[in-house]
């Protein structure tokens, strides 16, 4: 009985491991997702000040 019980303690202990790795991994793949498209906000801005200023200095409008 005591056997038993323990193991169904490890389980709920493994389960309860494994969620919380689970939510840090999905928190983190979030923040990751958000630096990705704050990174790809950057570089779309970089690209079209450098068109501008590229037009700028030939002249064209």
């Amino acid at each position: 009985m005591i056997f038993l019980f323990s193991k169904l303690m490890l389980r709920g202990t493994y389960k309860a491991e494994a969620e919380s790795a689970e939510t840090s991994n999905t928190k983190g793949l979030q923040n990751y997702r958000e630096r990705h498209d704050r990174l790809i906000m950057i570089l779309k801005r970089y690209e079209i000040l450098k068109d501008y200023t590229r037009r700028k200095a030939h002249g064209i409008h």
